[in-house]
């Protein structure tokens, strides 16, 4: 069996691959900027043999509107001296475009003919965005222009409905990137320290006759901090918990976090608020929590995370967020007695009172008012712009943290 040698054998393919994207250009077909880097890397990848397989490699870099499927193969047919129309394979059949009697200008490329509803390529066809309207036919596409997110970032969230806290949450699990750090136990260099830097002062002495002309010194590395936040979901609450459910859901996809869901009783939601999918994960964890929308008993089940020795585990040395607006049925001593407990293992505990936010708050609360003096901060955390500043106090900025 003999094998064919490569079309391009003894060619620059970078040249060839200028050459021809300039004369498509040239011929009306509307390419990318980067399409000629593309399409040398589809050459490095293929190494075609055979005018089809040039014409295959070339077709899947170079063509982003099959609209203009016409134009490129008289160009490709020019530089080639043959009509590929016979060689090609059969693919799927390509979207046909609208009817209107003004076609759409196709300068933005891809992008601007799926808006126009000429259809791109169809092996690289993006799946809808959306859910179908209720008409049927056509797909509704979500508003997610940054000017409609900045609009909803002073509205409180019991204000807003389902499909805008689900907008406003998968914004927080953006802005959630910022994390609180640590001294770790290793070293790095570092031009000024407060930890002399032994073996790099040496072996710089070595090189001046074992003299110690100057100290080297070092730093530690700073590490990610655990944050670990516990979130009422009771009946007070039923307005803010989807919301704090995508956060939760942020905090758990940047680093090491662990997230909670009370009402009576203490839920573990760090394995299921990882699903790929924010409104199925938030949705999941919702139903999780069994007895949500009730009762509220804190000091009950903060004691329940102190009295499990893996979950206990997470708080020492973490930053704690607890969010509730301090409705308690179980005694306030207790309860000032469990975050006391908490804030001696933590590092830092943020209460999140959503009812702060109202004009003239007052913790006039029981379970509040007992909690209060043993956390370095309250925040509200009712509005996205709330969110944006418990996530940089969270983070560490402008805050000074205890040990």
């Amino acid at each position: 069996m003999t094998v064919e040698a490569s079309l391009l054998a003894g060619v620059d393919r970078a040249l060839f691959a200028a050459v021809f994207t300039h004369r498509l250009r040239d011929a009306g077909l509307s390419t990318g900027m980067t399409a000629t880097e593309r399409f040398v890397r589809g050459l490095a990848a293929m190494d075609p043999r055979t005018v089809t397989e040039m014409y295959l490699v070339a077709r899947a870099c170079l063509l982003d509107d099959v609209q203009d499927r016409d134009v490129f193969d008289r160009a490709f047919a020019a530089v080639f001296g043959a009509d590929p129309g016979s060689r090609r394979p059969r693919l799927p059949p390509p979207t046909e475009p609208n009817d209107g009697p003004d076609p759409v200008p196709r300068r933005g490329g891809f992008h601007q003919a799926r808006q126009a509803g000429g259809g791109p390529v169809p092996w690289a066809t993006m799946p809808s965005a959306g859910e179908p309207s209720e008409e049927g036919g056509d797909t509704a596409l979500p508003e997610l222009h940054p000017s409609a997110l900045e609009a909803l970032a002073s509205v409180p969230f019991d204000q807003l409905d389902t499909d805008q806290l689900d907008l406003v949450g998968r914004l927080i699990e953006d802005i959630g990137q910022r994390w609180p750090t640590r001294q770790g136990r290793r070293l790095r260099r570092a031009g000024r320290g407060a930890v002399p830097d032994p073996r790099r002062t040496l072996r710089t002495a070595l090189r001046h006759g074992g003299e110690v002309a100057s100290l080297r010194w070092a730093e530690r590395t700073p590490r990610p901090r655990r944050v670990v936040m516990i979130a009422d979901v009771s009946g007070s609450m039923k307005p803010y918990a989807r919301a704090y459910m995508h956060l939760m859901r942020g905090l758990g996809r940047f680093a090491d976090a662990e997230t909670f869901a009370f009402a009576t009783r203490l839920v573990r939601l760090t394995p299921t608020l990882v699903h790929r999918d924010a409104r199925v994960a938030v949705t999941r964890a919702t139903a999780q929590v069994e007895d949500r929308f009730g009762g509220t008993r804190i000091a009950s089940s903060l004691r329940q995370l102190l009295a499990s020795p893996v979950w206990s585990s997470t708080i020492r040395g973490s930053v704690l967020v607890i969010a509730s607006d301090g409705w308690d049925t179980d005694p306030p001593e207790r309860l000032a007695a469990t975050v006391a407990r908490l804030h001696r293992m933590a590092h830092r505990i943020v209460w999140v009172n959503p009812r702060a936010g109202e004009p003239g708050f007052v913790p006039s609360v029981a379970g509040m008012a007992a909690a209060l003096p043993h956390c370095d901060r309250m925040v509200s955390g009712h509005t996205l712009d709330a969110v944006r500043e418990l996530l940089a106090i969270v983070s560490g900025e402008g805050v000074s943290a205890r040990g």
